[in-house]
């Protein structure tokens, strides 16, 4: 079992569940602010997969990666889905966006292949466990935020793993694989996270 570091303070516990509480339900309001037509398609399409990928692209904004740099002004920002897209067109929209002044791309795979490195985000669709270790084995060194949703995902070696816990998506954050892998991931989202250890 994965061990669960509690990032909130103990003596301001009631505090920490107001303010979690509160980051969720803005999550949901940007969610639909960033992606106003899929409001229109509640019936069709996941609330889930809707709130996973507005934390994709929330977390371009919160993690600096080392490759970029301020006078490369027409990089772009790559975010690419591994495996089964169980998305659909909810990430579309999110081409038209950009993050820190640079524009994102979205990318789909169906196979692990030499052009994932170029990415700066990576979802690993829900694969089987061991198939998502061996790619995120075979990442090691290259700076990429990796991202999934398979069960164990960041005691497993990954950074941020999605899980469900009373019905809500919530995050699991590896902060030591982040910093392997020279990202800086910011606090604010360290703090609506639970810290993970790497687990054998």
């Amino acid at each position: 079992m994965p061990i669960l570091l509690n990032v909130s303070r103990s003596n301001h516990g009631t505090h920490d569940r107001y303010f979690r509480s509160y980051v969720h339900a803005c999550a949901v309001v940007l969610i639909f602010s960033m992606f106003p037509v899929l409001s229109l398609l509640a019936d069709e399409l996941s609330m889930e997969y809707k709130i996973k990928a507005g934390y994709l692209y929330n977390f371009s904004k919160f993690v600096d990666w080392p490759v970029y740099k301020k006078s490369e002004k027409n990089q772009t920002l790559n975010i690419c889905l591994l495996g089964d897209d169980h998305f659909g067109s909810i990430l579309d929209p999110i081409q038209k966006k950009k993050s820190k002044g640079r524009r994102i791309r979205l990318f789909r795979f169906k196979q692990m292949q030499s052009e994932v490195r170029q990415c700066q985000i990576l979802f690993i669709a829900d694969n089987e466990p061991e198939q998502a270790e061996q790619i995120i084995s075979g990442l090691n060194g290259i700076s990429l935020l990796t991202v999934g949703d398979t069960q164990r995902f960041a005691a497993s070696g990954g950074m941020v793993g999605f899980v469900i816990i009373n019905g809500k998506v919530r995050l699991q954050i590896n902060r030591a694989a982040v910093e392997k892998a020279g990202l800086n991931i910011s606090a604010k989202l360290l703090e609506v996270a639970q810290i993970v250890e790497t687990q054998p």
